[in-house]
């Protein structure tokens, strides 16, 4: 039996591969920004705009994504070579069909920012950027599909290594179709776009190239000519990947809603909004990480029937998660002014920005603790109850007191702030308390 310390080692070992692939992810909408911010305020405001309404639907698909993981964990604890095959078949019809009826929502959807009381200038940029960025969710769920399946068997390097070479692709293709250089068109906003969905398209290719030409996974490659729909399964990975991006949904929707308060209140107000919450992505990806960690982890102890070992794993990744982003919480306040000057010069955004990052130190750990308790409670399989907790903490609570505090007390952006605070403290402490309770019966999953 491992002991704490041990469990904690293990945890970091798989977490960092995963936090430094979920760097690569938010790197490209951070370069985006810095990018596209050389060339006014309107376009950082309205990739804020366009980015966030594509994130509420792109959740939903990563979360039935998610679905496969603990599941595949669960078979290679129990040492089921077949299930874990039949498990990646069954997600890749799922997901792909997700990536249809997300590129036709996005593309079709974009439009009702017209009807969202932003500023003109900034819709309209935001709407053609949407638009071409909905072709990305398609090369993201092909991606998605073979790290998912990887991180069951706790391969995490292979996505890491896609995403920040993906990195290059993106810089590359933003330099070139944003402002017209080596004889491409300037596109602005919308070169960014293009550049999101080829920098996508090239690490989902790079995966499957990779994926089961590793050590021991080649007697895991799908049969392709055989392939046919195991409803039973599909419905099964949907179920549990279903909730957790509805969760996810819901809490992306709050985190776009408070956006558009903040648009409310004004265009560098919101350009500050997207410059913060940028900063702050950055810190949770660890979080991020640690949570696949122990997803991975506690579905393992599940699947050889260790309640002990299921645990310690849980409790672990949840003191890694708190540990990291108590340190980044301190980077906020003392470097806040620094970390926002890399995005913008406008005097009055950055003070903005820097403050908000003031705010967004407080709820740091708190931030972290609840991404590892949807983690490790996702390996327990228990994915329902963590979905319901987190739709009425961030529209029961996180809004309504962000809305109160900004327009009402009249603390503008910062109060819509304020309500971050308050939503995530409230979901952290829940999860805490649910995963405590069910890992003591984690042998009759």
């Amino acid at each position: 039996m491992l002991s704490l310390r041990q469990h904690i080692k293990e945890t970091i070992r798989l977490a960092w591969p995963v936090s430094v692939a979920q760097l690569g992810w938010v790197a490209m909408s951070i370069v985006d920004t810095i990018m596209v911010g050389k060339i006014g305020p309107d376009p950082i405001a309205a990739a804020a705009l366009g980015s966030g309404f594509f994130n509420v639907v792109y959740v939903l698909g990563l979360g039935v994504s998610l679905g496969a993981t603990p599941l595949v964990a669960i078979a290679v604890g129990a040492r089921n070579t077949k299930s874990a095959r039949a498990i990646f078949e069954q997600s890749f019809l799922l997901n792909m069909t997700c990536a249809v009826g997300m590129t036709l929502l996005v593309y079709f959807g974009a439009d009702v920012m017209w009807y969202l009381n932003q500023p003109p200038a900034v819709v309209e940029l935001a709407v053609g950027y949407t638009k071409w960025l909905a072709f990305s969710a398609l090369p993201f769920m092909f991606f998605q599909t073979y790290r998912q399946f990887l991180e069951g068997f706790s391969i995490m390097r292979p996505a890491m290594i896609a995403l920040l070479t993906a990195n290059v692709v993106n810089v590359a293709v933003n330099y070139a179709f944003i402002y017209g250089n080596w004889g491409a068109p300037a596109l602005g906003l919308n070169g960014a776009a293009i550049a999101t969905f080829l920098s996508r398209l090239y690490a989902a290719f790079f995966l499957a190239f990779v994926a089961f030409r590793l050590d021991g996974m080649s007697r895991h490659r799908p049969s392709w000519r055989a392939l046919s729909l195991d409803f039973p399964l599909v419905k099964k990975i949907f179920a549990l990947g279903a909730p957790g991006g509805v969760q996810m949904f819901f809490e992306v929707f709050a985190f776009v809603a408070a956006g558009f308060m903040v648009g409310w209140i004004g265009a560098k107000e919101l350009a500050a909004h997207s410059i913060a919450l940028n900063v702050a992505s950055v810190s949770f990806l660890a979080a991020t990480g640690v949570a696949a960690a122990g997803s991975v982890r506690v579905g393992n102890a599940v699947g050889e029937r260790n309640p002990v070992k299921t645990r310690r794993s849980g409790f672990a990744a949840l003191g890694v998660a708190a540990g990291f982003m108590g340190f980044a919480a301190v980077g906020f306040l003392v470097f806040n002014r620094e970390l926002v000057a890399v995005f913008v010069d406008d005097p009055e955004t950055l003070r903005i920005a820097a403050a908000l990052l003031l705010v967004a130190a407080a709820f740091q750990i708190f931030d972290g603790l609840q991404a590892a308790g949807m983690g490790v409670l996702r390996g327990l399989t228990d994915v329902k109850v963590p979905s319901y907790v987190a739709v009425v903490a961030y529209w029961a609570i996180t809004l309504p007191v962000g809305y109160l505090m900004a327009f009402v007390f009249g603390w503008g952006v910062y109060g819509v702030w304020f309500g971050f605070v308050v939503g995530l403290v409230s979901v952290a402490l829940t999860l805490i308390v649910r995963f405590n309770y069910l890992s003591k019966r984690a042998d009759e999953i």
